[in-house]
């Protein structure tokens, strides 16, 4: 135990002096807030979850209250709200879609994503909107599914964009793909990779493939938890497993 607390302490310590977006100071003072040692695995609200992911558009019946409802939740509890939105068009379009229609993701999100299919126009625009505080954006830099058409070379294109924006916190991938100044969320994980699979089109990794292998922060885990018969205990499950091997990370920082 006193290994890990040394070495986590000496991580945030580093971090610390790195000139890392603030959203990425915000998710590690939750990690240093919460870390007492191996048996207060991280804490955030009561099932232990430190980020609520939604797509808005597959709710139905959507009204506006439900998420005035969830900011409430996530100023209580201390948990930030991700819209997996993945914004793909032009920047006059992005800018209604973020800022308007029945949603209004921008009057209650912390993190979004884009796609940059259609260039940077999108994060251009963002990044010049009036942000508040704890507001940042993600990119789709690699995917989880079989046949995606993202190369290599878009991969480091998506690298250079987040490079040259600071409204650009991190990255949604596989693996640490740009150093240590962003943070790497990675979705299509599951406890067993092996079983319920997918069927179509999404590639499964467990959690230490993509934490302690590929060196990823965070993990975004979908049907794996909302197809189970019991999701608060397989909440924790992941949880659990997901600190685990992000403190085993720690011996090879």
């Amino acid at each position: 135990m006193k290994y890990y607390e040394e070495h986590y302490v000496e991580y945030l310590s580093s971090a610390e002096n790195k000139p890392l977006h603030p959203k990425i100071n915000k998710i590690y003072d939750k990690f240093s807030e919460k870390f007492d040692d191996l048996n207060n695995i991280i804490l955030y609200g009561p099932t232990g979850v430190g980020k609520y992911s939604q797509s808005l558009d597959i709710i139905k019946n959507f009204r506006l209250e439900y998420m005035t409802e969830i900011v409430k939740l996530s100023q209580e509890m201390n948990f930030f709200i991700f819209e997996d939105r993945k914004y793909s068009e032009i920047g006059a379009i992005f800018k209604n879609q973020y800022e308007g229609g029945i949603y209004q993701v921008e009057s209650w999100s912390n993190l979004i994503n884009f796609h940059l299919i259609s260039g940077d126009s999108n994060v251009k625009v963002y990044q010049n909107l009036e942000r508040k505080e704890k507001q940042g954006g993600l990119l789709v830099a690699q995917m989880s599914n079989h046949n995606n058409f993202i190369t290599p070379e878009y991969t480091q294109k998506v690298v250079k964009v987040a490079q040259d924006n600071d409204s650009i916190c991190g990255f949604i991938s596989q693996e640490k793909i740009a150093g240590d100044n962003f943070l790497y969320l990675t979705p299509g994980i599951k406890l067993d990779v092996n079983k319920n699979k997918d069927h179509l089109d999404q590639r499964y990794k467990s959690i230490s493939e993509v934490i302690i292998n590929g060196g990823t922060d965070i993990i975004i885990v979908g049907r794996g938890i909302t197809e189970s018969s019991n999701i608060l205990l397989e909440t924790l499950k992941y949880k659990d497993l997901g600190w685990s091997c992000y403190l085993e990370s720690l011996k090879t920082y």
